[in-house]
């Protein structure tokens, strides 16, 4: 496989695809990283993870999409205070919501 990107990093080069190239290069080191971090479970870097039992990876994925249900809740709420007649009850929608996801 690496052989593979290898070979075709130097083809697009060839090509001046330098912003294409440095784009790929950033993917591989990232999946690099994944990898090692998901073969050491992360459990020497971070106490939290492990004091709500969770892995590094479970943990992120959920922050990751806690985060998004309170970011599309902030933009309703947003939107509400300017027109107050739409998402009337995107608040307390976006509140429940993240009670069941807390709770489960």
């Amino acid at each position: 496989m690496v052989f593979g990107c290898q070979t075709i990093l130097v083809y697009l080069q060839k090509l001046k695809f330098n912003l294409f190239i440095k784009i790929i290069h950033i993917k591989i080191i990232y999946l690099k990283i994944i990898f090692y971090l998901q073969k050491n479970n992360m459990k020497f870097f971070f106490k939290h993870p492990v004091q709500v039992n969770m892995t590094y990876f479970e943990h992120f994925k959920l922050s990751l999409h806690l985060s998004n249900i309170l970011f599309k809740g902030s933009i309703k709420a947003f939107i509400h205070a300017i027109y107050p007649d739409i998402f009337i009850t995107s608040t307390s929608d976006t509140t429940q919501l993240l009670i069941r996801k807390l709770k489960n």
